[in-house]
């Protein structure tokens, strides 16, 4: 469609969406530009410009991504540096911080199989989940420091660490999960997505500090030289 005055020519293009990509538009809109920069490198004389609604959803959700991975970096750098202050070493809160990472893969893989998409709402949820979710593994590392410190070994300690602290992770944890579950109430879909995932994300947070967590301080005690007692077999546990 021409202007009156013959100086400007609108083009209507209808870019397709990608299924199940966050960024939705991404692809099409950067076919279009990179179509719109090889038009002015043949005619310099000519101005361009693209604009509508997957224009603005795809640089919109593009801006997110970025800014959220960002985010979630200065996160984790952030959790790692307290922890390193506060334990006084690396290993232990290089461990968290690997829970952490192992607990945030797991959601990424339950959003990939049960909702298959994120949106402007729910593409925070990692960020969020570092925040909650570190909780989990200072209760659990500081208690297992203490039995350590007693004189324990490494699974001695682990077991009381074990009885000590599960009982207030797993509440901490289902409470947490249970209040963003509540968003699924709302009715908007945004704020249902992000409700699934982040309390789903929270209880496998949960799960990483109990399996992950404690083979990576076995296997830390053993690099340090500290022996683990074998397994006691049923029978040897009786006498």
């Amino acid at each position: 469609m021409w202007s009156e005055d013959k100086q400007l020519l609108f083009v209507l293009a209808n870019p397709k969406a990608a299924i199940g990509e966050f960024n939705r538009y991404e692809q099409a809109v950067q076919r279009i530009r990179a179509d719109v920069r090889e038009l002015q490198r043949v005619y310099p004389g000519v101005e361009v410009g693209i604009t509508g609604k997957a224009v603005l959803d795809a640089d919109e959700m593009g801006v997110a991504q970025r800014d959220t991975t960002i985010a979630s970096l200065i996160a984790l750098v952030g959790v790692a540096l307290l922890f390193a202050a506060f334990f006084k070493g690396v290993a232990r809160p290089a461990f968290v911080v690997i829970t952490l990472v192992i607990g945030l893969s797991w959601s990424l893989g339950f959003t990939t199989l049960t909702i298959g998409h994120l949106n402007i709402f729910t593409i925070i949820f990692a960020p969020m989940l570092i925040g909650l979710g570190d909780g989990d593994g200072i209760h659990f590392i500081s208690r297992y420091e203490e039995e350590r410190a007693r004189g324990r070994n490494a699974r001695d300690a682990l077991e009381r660490t074990l009885m000590g602290t599960g009982g207030g992770i797993i509440t901490a944890a289902l409470t947490m999960a249970a209040a963003f579950y509540m968003l699924c109430l709302t009715g908007f879909k945004g704020l249902s997505e992000l409700g699934v995932i982040t309390g789903s994300g929270l209880l496998l947070m949960f799960l990483a500090t109990f399996v992950s967590l404690p083979a990576l301080l076995v296997l830390d005690e053993r690099w340090r030289g500290a022996p683990t007692p074998p397994l006691k077999r049923p029978r040897e546990a009786e006498h």
